[in-house]
């Protein structure tokens, strides 16, 4: 069954609902179905939906729509039946899946595409950053996420070259020359290798662990034995990656998670080599790092010697 949305506006309270707020209603109701289903009398059959909703679910999805109960209630009448059919979102993310492993991966498509932040050059002495061009050379790589929920997953990272200055924008970082910067902020995904990348909240875990004492060797087999139930891409055997996951990659992880917070924290950049070794990229960064603090201490700790130098003789 299908609602057009003529026949929505035909309702003078929902003469012009932003189609945002009519995704929300459709996923929010379906959250809700066993919400809906469970106050209905004993006759009403689970496979049908309800013509009304319980009141504390039009309340709940006027308020958080922001339109009147009245409105609600006329909206449900319209596309209850499209609600009582969608998928869930565990089904639909499964569906997901097997659409792009079946009909993506040879097109350069994945359910995960890391795009760089940034579209337009950021140089202000490049002549695209004065034009206001978009970036358009773009060169695609093969990667695997190391997701918190999920395993290891394939996707794919794009990177963008701006053609007048050279400077490589990709997920989380530029590079130009042998300089590489990263942007403010934390990514969702942080690249611990060339085509490895971490999910933050994977990170975040990990630093949980080591703060009672697990260490970055057993954080890897932790996340191998969780891996066993999981499988790449859903058994595509055609990826070019594993997903083993290496005791260097968690630590990289934990270091530059360190440095990004530290740097997000004083409203700076970080900023490293590009070229060379992957275990020598951060040193000098968190050697600056950890002068400052013990000539400086950390905003969170209070600092001991301010207090002994303040005691009165």
């Amino acid at each position: 069954m299908s609602v057009s949305l003529p026949t929505v506006h035909c309702h003078p309270l929902l003469a012009d609902p932003p189609f945002n707020s009519l995704t929300s209603f459709l996923r929010r109701a379906k959250i809700l179905k066993e919400d809906i289903l469970q106050p209905q009398p004993h006759h009403v059959s689970i496979f049908h939906a309800p013509p009304f909703l319980p009141a504390s679910v039009t309340s709940f999805l006027a308020a958080s729509l922001e339109m009147p109960p009245e409105a609600v209630g006329i909206l449900w009448s319209l596309v209850k039946d499209i609600v009582w059919e969608l998928p869930s979102s565990a089904e639909a993310s499964a569906d997901d899946e097997t659409a792009f492993m079946i009909h993506g991966h040879e097109l350069g498509l994945t359910k995960r595409m890391l795009y760089p932040p940034i579209k337009i050059c950021t140089n202000h002495e490049c002549a695209a950053w004065q034009r206001g061009s978009l970036l358009k050379k773009e060169e695609p790589r093969r990667i695997v996420l190391f997701t918190h929920s999920e395993g290891a997953k394939p996707g794919w990272t794009i990177h963008l070259k701006c053609r007048e200055c050279n400077t490589n924008y990709q997920a989380n970082y530029s590079v130009n020359g042998a300089i590489r910067t990263y942007y403010r902020g934390m990514p969702q995904y942080i690249q611990v290798a060339d085509h490895q990348f971490v999910e933050l909240q994977l990170a975040m875990h990990w630093m949980d662990l080591m703060q009672i004492a697990v260490s970055a060797t057993n954080c890897a087999n932790l996340y191998a034995i969780a891996q066993t139930r999981h499988d790449l891409g859903d058994s595509d055997d055609h990826w070019q990656f594993g997903n083993a996951l290496t005791t260097e990659q968690v630590w990289d992880c934990f270091t530059l998670l360190a440095l990004l917070d530290d740097h997000q924290r004083r409203d700076e950049s970080l900023v490293v080599p590009h070229d060379g070794d992957q275990k020598n990229r951060f040193t000098g960064a968190m050697y600056a790092r950890n002068a400052r603090i013990v000539l400086q201490g950390q905003d969170e700790l209070p600092h001991a010697c301010l207090g002994w130098w303040s005691a009165p003789h």
